[in-house]
């Protein structure tokens, strides 16, 4: 049998994620908040539709709470978990300078409601110099997205969370 996590979001579901995703958006417009993530395969209006999708879907799988506020800085899911969503498959978790030490930050690939949830880490231990750079080989620095960026074979489940 296949050692593998998979996730799926219910047509609701999918609507009620890609309205948070939506009203996400236009909040980060309204504040002129930066694009973190400059390289993303879509555009910011996919990036939050598919991380709002994400991150229900984490939630569905714990049994926890998601209140899909755009209040940056709580966590995503429950009381210390944060998601990080990508369509590449064998994609890695990224980490940003200013993400809490505290939290455990989960990795789901896949795309548009389907996900493989791949395993995660602590942000403190995310947060080594080996890891830090960009996967932007192209264009100019001003143009990349720096984090930590850590392949999926460092990932793990604590314990009790499979």
């Amino acid at each position: 049998m296949e050692n593998v996590v998979r996730l799926y979001l219910s047509p609701a579901q999918i609507f009620v994620a890609a309205e948070v995703g939506k009203l996400r958006q236009i909040q980060a417009i309204q504040e002129n908040f930066k694009n973190r993530i400059k390289n993303h395969r879509g555009t910011p209006w996919e990036a939050h539709i598919e991380g709002a999708m994400g991150e229900l879907a984490v939630s569905n799988h714990f049994k926890m709470h998601w209140s899909g506020l755009c209040n940056q800085g709580a966590p995503d899911v429950g009381d210390i978990y944060d998601i990080r969503t990508t369509a590449y498959m064998n994609g890695s978790l990224w980490v940003h300078e200013d993400d809490k030490d505290e939290r455990f930050m989960w990795l789901l690939t896949g795309y548009g409601g389907s996900y493989i949830l791949r395993g995660g880490m602590y942000v403190h231990e995310a947060k080594q110099k080996h890891w830090w750079g960009t996967k932007d080989t192209t264009g100019p620095k001003e143009n990349k997205s720096f984090a930590f960026w850590i392949p999926q074979e460092h990932l793990y489940f604590p314990e009790g969370t499979r």
